[in-house]
């Protein structure tokens, strides 16, 4: 039975391989987006990076984790804390930070804007606890770089530009000046905690190669004539106010709509879990 099958796996990889070398041959600009041939560290400092960028690359690891900080002239490596810890600091802060898209059973408004108030006020400390534990070992050289950042694991849940600027004590921080808290003054004084984007221009990337890939692909492009901004307060919710029956147009504000003809509840599920918030009566709360 075992060899039977190891033997169908080996089948799948294969045919798993040929579908990938399809695609290459069908679509080489969309196979070398998500299949970038890895660069070489030369090749990541001279094409991706500049003075001003600085390239934050993170491994997680069951007995330790690495982080990587490259520049156009430079490598560091810096150890950092085991893969459960790191993961369960970044979940408690996705968690604090997304309290507000839950509503738990028989929860009245009064309890929910209670939860809602304690976890924004212990998101601070919560954040500034992992910016120190991600970005500590580097916060003397941060300045005010382009920051690119490549994650894995729970990391990738969090929003980097929302983490405070992380506290050091070596010479680059008091030579710059900048005003870098710790996690227990983010409680006492919030007005202290400085998001990283406000010094910092933030690109997530799926990988250093990925962001080669990109600038192959837009170097020979001319830029649009003009620029568009959008922004969307999109309907989430079959009782949101601004929900009209189809025949007359009329709101209704006071009664569940019908709603089976313009978006089903299958609709509303796959949106809320591409949005990682499926279950656990979560929701997606209008815009301000």
């Amino acid at each position: 039975q075992a060899e039977a099958a190891a033997k169908e796996i080996r089948a799948i990889a294969t045919e798993f391989q040929q579908v990938k070398a399809r695609i290459k041959a069908a679509s080489p600009r969309y196979a070398e987006l998500t299949q970038p041939q890895p660069l070489k560290l030369s090749q990541i400092q001279r094409q991706t990076l500049d003075g001003d960028t600085m390239l934050l690359e993170y491994a997680l690891m069951q007995e330790r984790s690495y982080l990587w900080a490259v520049t156009p002239a430079s490598i560091e490596s810096y150890e950092l804390p085991r893969r459960a810890e790191i993961e369960a600091a970044a979940r408690r802060v996705y968690d604090l930070m997304t309290a507000r898209n839950y509503r738990k059973d028989d929860e009245t408004d009064e309890q929910r804007r209670a939860r809602i108030d304690q976890a924004d006020a212990q998101c601070l400390e919560a954040a500034a606890a992992l910016s120190q534990m991600l970005l500590a070992p580097v916060a003397s050289q941060l300045g005010t770089k382009r920051l690119l950042i490549v994650t894995q694991g729970a990391l990738q849940l969090i929003q980097f530009a929302a983490l405070p600027e992380p506290k050091s004590g070596g010479a680059g921080e008091r030579e710059s000046g900048k005003a870098r808290i710790n996690p227990q003054s983010a409680i006492r004084n919030p007005q202290s905690f400085v998001p990283l984007i406000v010094n910092h221009e933030i690109i997530n990337l799926p990988s250093a190669s990925s962001l080669g890939a990109l600038r192959r692909e837009l170097g020979g492009r001319r830029p649009a004539p003009k620029t568009l901004a959008a922004l969307a307060d999109p309907v989430f919710s079959e009782d949101d106010e601004r929900v009209r029956t189809r025949a007359s147009g009329v709101e209704r504000k006071n009664s569940k709509p019908d709603y089976s003809e313009r978006k089903s509840s299958r609709d509303l599920k796959m949106a809320l879990r591409d949005f990682g918030a499926d279950g656990g009566g979560a929701s997606l709360t209008r815009l301000f």
